[in-house]
């Protein structure tokens, strides 16, 4: 069925004979209308219906010259996300090895005829269509955000941190619980136990804990009432990670705190913000120790929360995964991506999948390529021993970087829940082409940063780092061209480059689309025409910026790159919340949705597996690099050679006008 709607100007009037006319010919103009203000009252009809005319078909509303139907109003609108915690449902439990069974007592929803067959009766009233508007995203104030956007506290449990005296817990994890209380996000039954092998007192530990909100919280002035409250909760608890009796005096502390604190459905919560090296002796204990029935009180729930990096290779993330499931279910466990947390990388879906412009055109069809960058302006400092045994590509690109990748070429999912967006992830990692260990050379670029100073920080170079062996073969930058063998990007390449010491601490994706044809401007035009990119930031700004071309005011034809700018913090009057802050609740809330499945760091894997082979079978030898450059020149060249350019480089196009900035 087709409707045809049409602009009627307010000074018009329709024909008061039904005889047929002839066809108008088409108007070569509509009436100038004003600009639309935030404050302009799309309710007011133009003119009173009569008692006897139906209100549903005759109600115009009018707006400056322009009288508008429902059916046009209906469109009026904009769609935009703000910054909150309300993105996605809660999702329904994971099919991934085993799920827990429905809940019994759990009245099931029933449907009657008349909610089925929505047929009207006469005594029920006719609504309006305009009931059914929308509410436009500019008529939004940084209260009314706020008020939508009010999350439900979360069922209270104890929080164990193992960890307890690192660095991530001090900096992030205590800060992130902090503003979950201030917001109300965190129960006042809930309470936390810091777990860790240096002795410490509770009040010692509460006082390191104190210090960390002050400094490192997101809101400031810190609400000391709050955080006081917050402080009485924490407890310390000394141990070794690998002790079954350890865990089992923790299980009966816990219990003993579950009645002081009003813990009465005994939930718990463990995050392994440890080395990768405790994980096994960790989860071994709490399986045979604080998850068994018989000697620990019934619970709803009991989580698990896993820091990366899941695995060092595909051998030991599937003998982690196949240890975890030996004692917990997949709904259970919760591996953490910091990065999912971050309100422009849950914005991604919306930005593709809320707004139609974009579905048509995001293919190899008109996406020249994609480009990833995430990159650190410091060495790494005192973590050498560390860092040696991961590198760039271990500790970045088979986490963050592939979680980037994968939302920006993943299919629409079926329905915003846990599973089906972590389907679709998979089915990308699942379809990127293999690099066989004797293309790496090809189709990969590692290096080392040598001696110098950038950002306020001297090196003698990598391979003088304290605990880094002599002759170190660890990359601290990688770059690599993928393809994604699926319909959608077939033969469309994807550059992803992670490093240390470069030129500036940076987190974006850029899509670039395909150049236009230049045969109108050739001639004529006296600058180079780019072609469009579309900027996702995540660090440090997070926002979007659309890249066109445009005309510089003068005689001459003269194009330049204009930006049109989006950014969180001054769109939406809001602050977005940390990533922690997000992840943290979600975990208590039982939503999977930002965290990865097993399945799913195996795929990753699988793709990094053959590289690092190839690596280590490789005599190339990583190529070196200046501290405050954009790496080795090798990386410009696996760009460059297929004539492309990196969005940041010494010689690179100019920064774009910024036209407009929300």
């Amino acid at each position: 069925m087709r409707i045809k709607i049409s602009l009627i100007p307010a000074n018009s009037h329709r024909p008061s004979s039904p005889a047929i006319t002839p066809k108008p010919p088409p108007p070569t103009h509509f009436p100038k209308c004003p600009p639309m203000s935030p404050f302009t009252d799309l309710t007011t009809p133009s003119h009173p219906a009569a008692p006897h005319q139906s209100r549903r078909r005759k109600t115009n509303f009018k707006i400056g010259n322009l009288r508008l139907s429902p059916n046009i109003l209906r469109r009026v609108h904009l769609r935009a996300i703000a910054p909150s915690r309300s993105l996605l449902p809660t999702q329904t439990p994971s099919p991934y090895f085993q799920t827990k069974p429905p809940n019994p007592h759990q009245t099931p929803k029933t449907h009657t005829p008349s909610t089925l067959t929505h047929k009207r009766t006469h005594s029920q009233p006719q609504q309006h269509p305009i009931d059914h508007f929308p509410t436009p995203a500019y008529l939004y104030s940084s209260a009314a955000l706020s008020r939508k956007t009010i999350m439900p506290t979360a069922s209270p449990c104890a929080i164990v941190i193992f960890g307890a005296s690192g660095d991530l817990a001090q900096r992030k994890l205590i800060p992130a619980l902090y503003e979950m209380a201030r917001e109300k996000l965190l129960s006042d039954h809930a309470y936390i136990v810091g777990f860790a092998r240096s002795p410490m007192s509770d009040e010692q530990y509460r006082k390191e804990s104190y210090d960390a909100v002050m400094k490192f919280a997101r809101t400031k002035p810190v609400d000391e009432t709050i955080l006081k409250s917050l402080i009485n909760r924490l407890h310390y608890f000394q141990g070794d990670y690998g002790s079954t009796d350890v865990h089992q005096k923790l299980s009966e502390t816990l219990t003993a705190y579950d009645d002081q604190y009003g813990n009465n459905e005994k939930n718990r919560l463990f995050y392994l913000s440890t080395p990768p090296s405790t994980f096994e002796p960790i989860i071994t204990c709490l399986g045979q120790r604080a998850m068994d029935p018989k000697t620990n009180p019934q619970s709803r729930f009991k989580r698990l929360i896993i820091e990366k990096p899941f695995g060092t290779d595909l051998a030991t993330a599937k003998a982690l995964n196949a240890l975890i499931h030996k004692y917990f279910d997949e709904n259970q466990v919760f591996r953490i991506d910091h990065y999912l947390g971050k309100e422009t990388v849950q914005n991604l879906m919306v930005m593709r999948f809320a707004n139609s412009i974009f579905e048509p055109i995001w293919n190899y069809k008109y996406i020249d390529h994609v480009q990833i960058t995430v990159s650190e302006s410091l060495g790494v400092g005192s973590r050498g021993g560390y860092y040696d045994k991961s590198g760039a590509t271990r500790d970045m690109i088979q986490n963050h970087i592939f979680q980037l990748m994968a939302l920006v070429a993943m299919e629409p999912p079926a329905a915003l829940d846990a599973i089906s967006i972590r389907d679709e992830k998979t089915k990308v990692y699942k379809s990127v082409r293999p690099i066989r260990p004797e293309q790496v050379d090809s189709y990969t670029v590692r290096g080392q940063y040598t001696a110098g100073e950038w950002a306020g920080q001297k090196s003698a170079g990598y391979l003088k780092e304290k605990d880094v062996p002599a002759d170190s073969r660890t990359e601290t930058f990688a770059a690599l061209k993928l393809y994604i063998d699926n319909w959608r990007w077939s033969g469309m390449p994807f550059y992803i480059r992670t490093g240390k010491f470069l030129e500036q601490k940076l987190s974006e994706v850029v899509v670039r689309f395909r150049s236009p044809p230049q045969t109108l401007f050739q001639k004529q035009c006296e600058s180079p025409v780019y072609p469009n990119d579309l900027v996702i930031k995540i660090a440090p700004e997070e926002g979007i910026s659309w890249r066109l071309n445009g005309k510089v005011p003068g005689g001459t034809m003269n194009i330049k790159s204009v930006a049109l700018d989006f950014l969180y913090k001054t769109a939406f009057k809001v602050e977005a919340p940390e990533a922690y802050e997000r992840l943290i609740y979600d975990a208590m809330t039982g939503d999977q949705t930002l965290f990865i499945r097993g399945d799913e760091a195996e795929a990753a894997w699988a793709v990094i597996d053959p590289i690092e082979q190839g690596w280590r079978e490789s005599k190339r030898l990583p190529d070196p690099y200046a501290p405050g450059s954009w790496g080795p020149k090798r990386s410009l060249d696996l760009i460059e050679h297929d004539g492309r350019r990196w969005m940041q480089s010494k010689d690179g196009e100019s920064e774009p006008i910024v036209a407009c900035s929300l």
